[in-house]
């Protein structure tokens, strides 16, 4: 075997997807040149395409690493990770191998791949190449920086160096740029995620506690898994530049999934919008405000997280619901054994509610995908409509404005950003640059987002979406109808079992809490060596190996301190006073199994609960609608008004199944109570039609309600029931007008082929902006044909593509099609004299003068002064414009002579 085939088999152990790229790599000999190879060395040169040439030899001093690298390699009970930035010849790689230990990690990144492969051709690297502690980056295609993610403890503890070879770097310095700029980016993005970890780990954590019985009754994402395999779908955020093409996206109804973020949904249900899906990631006690008193959640399918709250959101939600179990915290790890087979889980990444419907329409299999309102910038508001009103005061913006970056769009305009969406941004670009499908950002506005191509939402749908109609929200709502199985007595009786271990857990820290005073005090009068110490000490011994439970990091998002604490790694400070720190931690821990432990007996208690529901369910000794009725005072009292609504719905259905008057004699006083809980129900899940329908048909058989009868309303209870719907029913429909209102003006500034040749000509997509304007050229050509009495505008209108058609050209440099284009719009020029047209025909002459001589033609700017002169012969404008060309023709002249 020779070395190449020796290295390359060393790499396909530890790095088995860099093989390929190696095997494919051409090396041109005259670029990467092998100088000298011999028992003393190997020398290589490479030359860069500006023609400089890097010389490599490996007589590299390497007895002096940086103090900062050799303290830290000198940290042996740390783990670390050093990044050397440049492969070179491999020695510099292989001398750091030597000095670290088993707990270091070296990430190497080698910007140019020739040079790597022509170095493992000549040099037997197998043992560098093949150890699990090297991580390799090779190449400035795809940059794999999931080590960011893997060792984030360490970097951000500092536990990190940065070494380079100056030379390597000047082969391709425009990559290693870009590596430094994505490692800062993903760096920053993973901080962010960790942050919010931190900050709201209790919070995600009591949330996800309080949604368990919700979610083993609801069913998984998985059963959307390649629901739509390549069909397209559009996600919709709540970004400013919504404001600009919503009216759009009644259009694209049927022929895309339709994917909304919870916070769109007061722009785009008002307007008439019912998107297929929304998704509902927030957990924060607010976020009902964006489904509050809008009464046509029950048509629009909807995926929550796991750790959305409770009571305001996940236990109201009228629609089909699926639950996504999106974030892998203690809590959620502890449980999943019982949901695994129902498919809860979901990849996710970002951190943002539209990467987590990027990730659904990716589970889904849509291709194409793409993103409307995702501007990740703002200048006035943050959200299309009054939704940034809902969440933030009124001097919000302007704080963020002085205190945040600004940014340039895709238009080159500045705007205002924030930090976050700039890690969101970042999270984008590396999820579409590992996917094989295509993503397009039509968002026509806001920050360019790298992978994505730059599009316009109409552009989009009439490209993409060309797929038979189908009524996705149906599809959706039937897979998430289907039984759901659930084994409430066994997860109960697990919870309780943790629940015990967890309390012995706690009474031993409070008895190592004891003792550790007790030792301290001892420790003060000097009295470490006496036997009560010594005992002290090994029960203290005792009870840790009690406490050293895996258990124990279910309560870590209680207080982040213990998380840390788990970890194998801490940094060791000899001035620590280890007593102290001994009593911090068991402090915290009592504390924070205390706080778990108050959220799981709520736990065992709704176990209970569903379990007990379970069995009435399948009880046959009870009619089916005793049974749901039963079934759905339970879920009320304990405020699961979805389910309860749910199963009140289904004995109502049972009710009017019966076709037998003695049995609907029997069964009316329990319809009547049905129905009048429902009407109670409906109005807290905003459903005011519904609920008014039903009190209007109670009012004509309110009875004087018993004892056996307590839900039944009275009359003046429904009278207030119906004004209180009335109510919500106004204002709703003052809602529609308003937003419907933002549709007309969206459809009115929209625009037509030109507008959309204008826009890609701003943010630089040439190719699109010319297909735009030869539609506009060909769209106006077929309706002056048609209709002559349109010949004044819409002529007018024509110049304007022809002028941007050569524009655009131009800027393509395809310089012959401009001007061919120009002799083109000058024939419509002379077509035009007799129309009244002259204030604006001399605003084109000068544009399309300027034009001609931008492209150089001193002739063809001659010519066009005069064809416009020709119709506007008193133009002062035009005739001083033709003066000064010939003026410099003249000149011209002169200087050839």
């Amino acid at each position: 075997m020779d070395i190449y085939e020796k290295n390359l088999r060393a790499l396909s152990k530890t790095h088995s997807h860099l093989v390929q790229m190696i095997e494919e790599t051409i090396v041109d000999n005259a670029k990467v040149k092998v100088l000298r190879k011999s028992t003393d060395g190997i020398e290589i040169s490479y030359r860069r395409p500006d023609g400089k040439t890097i010389t490599f030899h490996d007589d590299i001093n390497l007895s002096n690493l940086p103090p900062g690298a050799t303290k830290l390699l000198n940290k042996k009970e740390w783990t670390k990770v050093i990044l050397l930035l440049g492969f070179g010849l491999g020695v510099y790689p292989e001398h750091l191998l030597k000095l670290m230990d088993d707990k270091c990690t070296l990430v190497i990144y080698e910007a140019v791949p020739e040079i790597f492969k022509v170095i493992i051709g000549l040099k037997d690297l197998s043992e560098l190449l093949g150890s699990e502690r090297v991580n390799l980056i090779i190449g400035d295609g795809k940059l794999d920086l999931r080590f960011i993610q893997k060792h984030h403890r360490d970097i951000a503890r500092g536990r990190f160096y940065v070494l380079k070879q100056s030379l390597c770097i000047e082969t391709d310095e425009a990559a290693y740029e870009k590596f430094r700029s994505q490692f800062k980016e993903s760096k920053m993005f993973t901080d962010v995620n960790v942050l919010t970890g931190v900050n709201r780990g209790a919070e995600w954590s009591d949330a996800f506690l309080e949604n368990i019985p919700s979610i083993m009754r609801t069913a998984g994402v998985a059963r959307l898994k390649n629901l739509f395999k390549g069909y397209p779908a559009i996600i919709v955020s709540a970004g400013p530049s919504l404001e600009k093409n919503i009216h759009l996206l009644h259009k694209a109804k049927g022929r895309a999934v339709i994917i909304a973020v919870d916070v769109v949904i007061p722009t785009l249900v008002p307007a008439g919008i019912i998107p297929d899906i929304v998704v509902v990631l927030e957990s924060n006690r607010t976020q009902f405000l964006v489904f509050q008193d809008i009464p046509l959640l029950r048509s629009i399918p909807a995926v929550f997280s796991g750790e959305v709250v409770h009571e305001s959101l996940s236990a109201l939600y009228p629609g089909p619901t699926f639950f996504a179990i999106i974030h892998k915290h203690p809590a959620s790890i502890w449980v999943q054994r019982f949901w695994l087979d129902k498919g809860s889980h979901m990849e996710q990444f970002g951190g943002s509610v539209a990467h987590t419907a990027f990730a659904l329409a990716q589970l889904m299999g849509a291709d194409p995908i793409a993103l409307v309102a995702q501007d990740l910038s703002f200048r006035e508001k943050l959200h299309a409509g009054e939704v940034t009103e809902l969440f933030y005061p009124e001097e919000y913006i302007e704080q963020n404005k002085k205190r945040n970056p600004i940014v340039k769009d895709i238009f080159g305009d500045e705007r205002y950003t924030l930090g976050q969406f700039l890690t969101f941004r970042t999270a984008f670009e590396q999820r579409i640059s590992g996917m094989e499908g295509m993503v397009y950002n039509a968002t026509e506005g806001g920050l360019s987002i790298k992978g994505a191509e730059t599009i316009r939402l109409r552009d989009f749908i009439d490209e993409h979406c060309n797929v038979p109609l189908t009524d996705f929200a149906k599809v959706i709502e039937s897979v998430a109808i289907s039984h759901v199985t659930c084994d409430f007595d066994a997860m109960s009786s697990d919870v309780q079992g943790d629940v015990a271990r967890l309390k012995t857990i706690q009474k031993d820290c409070d008895r190592i809490i004891k003792c550790v005073k007790r030792l301290k005090k001892l420790k003060e009068r000097n009295l470490l060596s006496t036997v009560e110490a010594v005992h002290l000490v090994e029960t203290i011994e005792r009870l840790e190996k009690n406490v050293d439970d895996p258990i124990v990091k279910m309560v870590a998002p209680y207080r982040y301190r213990i998380e840390n604490y788990l970890c194998n790694n801490d940094i060791k400070d000899e001035n620590l006073d280890v007593i102290q720190d001994f009593l911090k931690y068991y402090r915290e821990l009592v504390d924070a199994i205390g706080s778990f432990l108050t959220k799981t007996n709520g736990l065992i208690d709704s176990l209970r609960r569903e379990a007990e529901i379970s069995i009435l369910l399948s009880d046959n000794s009870l009619h089916i609608m005793e049974r749901y009725f039963r079934a759905g005072t339970l879920h009320l009292g304990a405020g699961m008004v979805r389910e309860a609504a749910t199963e009140l719905e289904t004995a109502a259905n049972e009710f009017s199944n019966f076709s037998d008057p003695n049995m609907q004699k029997m069964y009316w006083p329990l319809a009547l109570q049905v129905y009048c809980l429902l009407a109670q129900l409906y109005i807290k899940q905003y459903r005011y039609y519904e609920a008014r329908e039903i009190l209007g048909v109670l009012m004509s058989f309110t009875s004087t309600k018993n004892d056996s009868q307590k839900f039944i309303l009275n009359s003046r209870e429904i009278e207030e029931f119906v004004n209180l719907c009335n109510q919500k029913i106004t204002m709703w429909k003052k809602t529609k007008a308003n937003k419907e209102s933002l549709l007309v003006k969206a459809e009115e500034n929209y625009g037509s082929h030109i507008e959309s040749g204008a826009f890609y000509y701003k943010a630089g997509e040439y190719d699109r902006a010319a297909r735009a304007y030869i539609n506009a050229i060909n769209e106006i050509r077929t309706l002056l044909v048609k209709n002559k009495s349109a010949y004044a505008p819409e002529t007018i209108r024509l110049l304007s593509a022809y002028y941007g058609l050569v524009e655009t050209y131009a800027a393509l440099d395809k310089q012959e099609d401009a001007l061919i284009v120009l002799d083109s719009a000058l024939q419509e020029v002379n077509r035009i004299r007799n129309l009244d047209l002259q204030e604006i025909l001399e605003d084109l002459g000068v544009l399309y003068i300027d034009l001609a001589q931008r492209l150089g033609d001193h002739s063809k700017a001659v010519s066009v002064s005069q064809s416009f002169l020709d119709i506007l012969p008193h133009s002062f404008i035009l005739d001083e414009k033709k003066r000064n060309l010939m003026q410099e023709g003249i000149a011209q002249i002169s200087r050839m002579i």
